[in-house]
């Protein structure tokens, strides 16, 4: 009885906490501009991916087997400019589409600043810098994801020639490349509520955030992918605009939860301070 008590009260405390710190108004603003980063992250992952292994066909792949089909036309459409002649000038804007990721991850570091109730920086290029950092992190752990995840023997060969990995480790890599891509993003979160926050943390004091986030991404992603598949009432509504309205609500459901996470582990602290 004692431990049903102990997690009706801590919901109300989360609850509260969504009310004070206007987690819901954060959400929405970082995935506004996570959105407006869209297209200047896509450049710079253009430019980079082009430098991998990886080719259309895997790419193919990883879409039809990952990604709703509501919007496999537009992600591969993005494919194609990847690969076309294009693609080679934007190269040269690189530094300046960086500049402009980094704004969604400003809105990142502030929200969970305020989340974990520590102070940030106040000034605007030191932010901005460290935002540049944290965007370049994030692209390094989406290729690396992609990267292993849509390889086969093709991977394996290619890291036998390149860094000669012995066979047992390729075997693992590629037996088990899914729980691997999983676990990027458990580390990745992980990090996330580690460093961003402008305080001193331990890794323990992280983890039930961390993997309260991870399962409810994994659950929320899923059901929604399979909701598009097996709805069509949105792309009749929406019409043209519907892969932007389904991606726009996935996006801020992501963040939502991300920062619900930090919540739990700034309430557990608070609690184990209160009993010391």
């Amino acid at each position: 009885m004692k431990y049903f008590t102990g997690i009706f009260h801590f919901s109300k405390q989360l609850i509260n906490k969504n009310k004070e710190d206007k987690i819901g108004t954060y959400a929405a603003h970082t995935s506004f501009f996570t959105f407006i980063s869209l297209f200047p992250f896509m450049i710079i992952l253009m430019t980079c991916i082009k430098y991998t292994p990886l080719t259309e066909e895997m790419l193919y792949e990883l879409i039809n087997t990952v990604t709703p089909n509501l919007i496999n036309d537009t992600l591969k459409s993005w494919i194609e400019e990847i690969y076309s002649d294009k693609t080679g000038v934007l190269s040269v804007s690189i530094l300046v589409a960086l500049w402009a990721v980094s704004k969604s991850f400003m809105g990142i570091i502030k929200s969970l600043n305020e989340i974990y109730d520590t102070k940030y920086s106040d000034n605007y290029f030191l932010v901005r810098i460290i935002g540049m950092g944290y965007a370049l992190i994030f692209l390094f752990t989406i290729l690396v994801t992609m990267v292993i995840y849509v390889f086969g023997k093709s991977f394996s060969n290619w890291l036998n020639e390149t860094f000669h990995v012995t066979p047992d480790v390729l075997n693992i890599i590629v037996n088990f490349r899914l729980i691997i891509a999983l676990g990027i993003f458990f580390v990745l979160v992980l990090v996330t509520y580690m460093f961003i926050p402008n305080r001193k943390s331990r890794i323990r004091y992280e983890l039930p955030g961390t993997i309260f986030t991870t399962i409810l991404w994994i659950a929320f992603s899923a059901f929604y992918s399979m909701y598009l598949n097996n709805s069509k009432s949105g792309s009749s509504i929406y019409g043209s605009v519907s892969t932007i309205v389904f991606f726009m609500i996935w996006l801020y459901f992501s963040i939502y939860i991300l920062y619900m996470g930090a919540a739990i582990n700034t309430l557990l602290s608070h609690n184990r301070q209160n009993k010391i």
